[in-house]
């Protein structure tokens, strides 16, 4: 009745499984956001920005669908911000077609078809929505700690800030083009220890600082990493 991870072997090698198959594929829970709809989350029956701040998903994935444009997500839908809550992971595809993440089914069950550790894009080639809000004076997407941000891109409405946090640790930015007319990224110590890593970023802001890291709150903020970063 069921699998045991621990006991025998599992070979579906000659069997061909179709439908939603992500939950094999890896261990990360995972909530699907496309823009318009408002399904369960999943990659078949993507949801909401305001139904992914919701879930107990782990993982967010943003879906662009190409027909018609490129598709804009707006965190007013959520309450004017993205929450990304501590421990949380965002991630979309501007960076490539394929995403990395911690392997799924158990080793003694062998799948046909199915990589194990990798999500790949519906929508091949089509890259990152625009994730922004019309919600003047937020940020788009704000940080719980401990969170991961990767392959996105991101704006923000008027006054907005790309991407803020304060007092937020273990916190990184990879691959992803963000702006805010009132700055890009700003994270404060919040009276904590913080800590930040900053990789491989297209940053920039038409009317604030692009990237304002301020440590002076009484705590500390700590930039682990800061490599290949392009402020326009």
């Amino acid at each position: 009745t069921g699998i045991n991870a621990g006991t025998g072997s599992y070979n579906f090698l000659d069997v061909a499984l179709t439908g939603d198959t992500s939950t094999l594929t890896t261990s990360a829970t995972l909530y699907f956001v496309k823009a318009g709809a408002s399904g369960v989350g999943t990659i078949a029956d993507p949801g909401s920005l305001a139904g992914a701040e919701a879930s107990a998903a782990n993982t967010v994935i943003l879906l662009n669908d190409p027909t018609g444009g490129q598709d804009i997500l707006d965190a007013a839908g959520a309450g004017g911000s993205f929450d990304l809550a501590a421990g949380r992971t965002l991630l979309s595809f501007l960076a490539g077609n394929t995403l990395t993440l911690p392997g799924g089914a158990p080793s003694n069950v062998l799948l046909f078809g199915i990589p194990q550790g990798q999500i790949s894009n519906p929508f091949a080639g089509s890259g990152a929505p625009i994730l922004t809000t019309t919600t003047a004076g937020a940020s788009t997407v704000t940080l719980g700690g401990n969170n991961l941000l990767d392959g996105l891109l991101i704006g923000s409405g008027v006054g907005g800030i790309g991407v803020s946090g304060s007092g937020v640790a273990n916190i990184t930015l990879r691959n992803s083009t963000i702006s805010g007319p009132a700055g890009a990224i700003a994270l404060d110590d919040g009276g904590l220890n913080a800590t930040v890593a900053l990789s491989n970023l297209t940053l920039s802001s038409s009317g604030g600082t692009v990237v304002n890291l301020d440590g002076t709150g009484g705590g500390v903020l700590a930039v682990t990493s800061l490599n290949n970063i392009i402020v326009q």
